[in-house]
């Protein structure tokens, strides 16, 4: 059912690179504290307050490995439409909330600099919200009821392809955490990777091109996914592995390089305990991508598929289930081809 079992490599890296508890290039301790007003990068927020970006920030401006972490929790940060870009070498994070910093807002705009999705490069940046480029992952959340909103350039775009090594935006082992209002494109391995994590939001957001997944939920369950443009990914649009009890709803993944949706571990070896149950998948669409549509994996069950419309992928492979007559699946009132006839 894949064509890119190569990219088993990215996944098995990220395994090692991501453990319980870990941040993706966190800085040694002794960061200077950040000013109110932040005018370049290496600075952590240490006290609750607002904090604001007042200009163009880089990599080139610290020897340290992230541009701003945030320590205290009940902080603000809003970067006004700057841009914060890394050097390009697949290191550090522009933007990581530490662990133990709850609710935190990171925004990329002021409320009047509204995202707007142009219609001939849907990553391109509007130049109303901030960028945030060239890392290792962009903007990392390792605490628990953030907000991450208004950014319109988590990534790279068709005219400038170089996004972050790793992820637009990394949500690992928090909790209930909302991202919205972004877009993620021509990443290294996703758009948005939520990991070990449970009751996330994501909405509103495109994550287009990435290198192997637009979105990739890996056993993170109770999540909520919506309004989401998720096409022209390497491999997988929608990865839901070993992630359960989760809500995706008025989405589209097309042309995607293998699958728009996946139920499953996909090519990674999974024990038998280890599913993704219980998610209910409606409204949606998963057209045109190169091998499947939808599909669910076999031992993953009691997940509900309803008004979903899947055409132009291979004939017989809009909507497929690997489980004996569909198992516990409910598929209900969808449009497509199928491989079982328990699939409507």
């Amino acid at each position: 059912m894949t064509k890119l079992s190569g990219l088993c490599l990215v996944v098995c890296s990220l395994f090692v690179i991501l453990g319980p508890g870990s941040a993706l290039g966190s800085d040694p301790a002794g960061s200077p504290s950040c000013s109110t007003e932040i005018t370049s990068c290496g600075c952590v927020i240490t006290h609750a307050n607002t904090y604001t970006v007042a200009n163009d920030l880089s990599a080139d401006q610290t020897d340290r490995a992230n541009c701003i972490e945030i320590a205290a929790d009940h902080s603000i940060l809003n970067l006004r439409g700057f841009s914060v870009i890394g050097n390009g070498n697949g290191t550090g994070t522009g933007i990581l909330i530490r662990h133990g910093a709850d609710h935190v807002v990171v925004q990329g705009a002021d409320e009047t600099q509204q995202l707007r999705i142009r219609d001939d490069d849907p990553c391109a940046p509007s130049g109303h919200q901030a960028i945030v480029n060239r890392w290792n992952v962009a903007i990392e959340d390792d605490a628990e009821d953030a907000v991450i909103e208004l950014f319109d350039g988590l990534g790279g775009n068709a005219s400038q392809p170089s996004g972050n090594a790793t992820a637009g935006i990394l949500m690992n082992n928090g909790n209930r955490s909302v991202a919205g209002d972004f877009i993620a494109c021509y990443n290294g391995v996703a758009g948005v990777l939520v990991k070990n994590s449970s009751g996330s939001t994501l909405f509103n957001f495109t994550s287009n091109s990435n290198h192997a997944y637009g979105v990739w939920l890996d056993s993170s369950n109770d999540s909520k996914i919506g309004t989401a443009s998720i096409g022209n990914n390497g491999s997988y649009g929608l990865w839901l592995m070993k992630s359960s009890r989760n809500v995706i709803d008025n989405y589209g993944a097309s042309q995607n390089g293998d699958t728009g949706t996946l139920i499953g571990c996909g090519t990674v070896h999974c024990a038998g305990n280890e599913t993704s149950d219980n998610n209910r998948v409606t409204n949606g669409g998963n057209n045109g991508n190169t091998m499947a549509g939808l599909v669910i994996q076999k031992h993953n069950r009691n997940n509900i598929i309803t008004i979903t419309t899947n055409g132009g992928n291979p004939d017989g492979h809009d909507m497929v289930d690997l489980n004996a007559n569909c198992d516990r699946d409910i598929w209900y009132n969808n449009a497509g081809t199928s491989n079982q006839s328990c699939i409507h």
